[in-house]
């Protein structure tokens, strides 16, 4: 299986430029971070779209994953949304592998994005089999969806894009119900 490693944009890559850190010298257009959002985000909703895959081939009791199908929908068309922004912006847009049978699998995502697992971590999960799959794709998900609020809100306070800020005020709400209902389901210890 071959690994494409995707960076973000910014070289010094999400944290910093995450922090917020205006426009681009003066140009009009969003801001650096606006693309760093957008550009993170898009990896972030994608890596979602690996994780939920992982379920679907294991039986694990249909309330703990009624949530999929619509969270499914819901970030791949978030993901096409970000993309259009990024391409509105003529910013490049990272490889989620999507556009493939896999949905992305065989892609690493930057795991200095908040809440975006590394290849490890990532590998652990698909790698759990029997009782420890459930608790141990639940803690990735919630891991991840605390990330996902964290880029959100940042966006939310640093954004200056209104198309850019708007997504990550409806994307944090999103967010912040689906982390309360993976911790409302996962099993036992947090």
């Amino acid at each position: 299986m071959r690994t494409a490693c995707v960076g973000l944009v910014m070289a010094a890559a999400g944290t910093s430029v995450l922090a917020g850190c205006g426009s681009r010298s003066g140009e009009s257009g969003p801001s650096d971070t606006d693309i760093a959002f957008a550009t993170a985000m898009t990896q972030h909703h994608a890596q979602t779209l690996q994780l939920l895959n992982q379920q679907q081939s294991l039986r694990l009791p249909p309330d703990a994953v009624a949530w999929t199908d619509p969270t499914r929908a819901d970030r791949l068309g978030e993901v096409e949304d970000l993309t259009q922004l990024l391409e509105q912006w003529d910013q490049p847009v990272p490889a989620t592998g999507l556009d493939h049978a896999s949905e992305g699998e065989e892609v690493v995502f930057d795991d200095s994005v908040p809440g975006v697992l590394g290849a490890e971590a990532m590998s652990a999960v698909r790698e759990s089999r029997g009782s420890a799959f459930e608790p141990a794709w639940f803690q990735a998900l919630i891991k991840h969806e605390r990330g996902a609020v964290e880029l959100a809100r940042e966006e939310v306070r640093e954004g200056e894009d209104p198309a850019a800020v708007r997504f990550a005020k409806q994307d944090l709400e999103r967010h912040e119900e689906l982390l309360a209902t993976l911790e409302q389901l996962a099993p036992s210890a947090q």
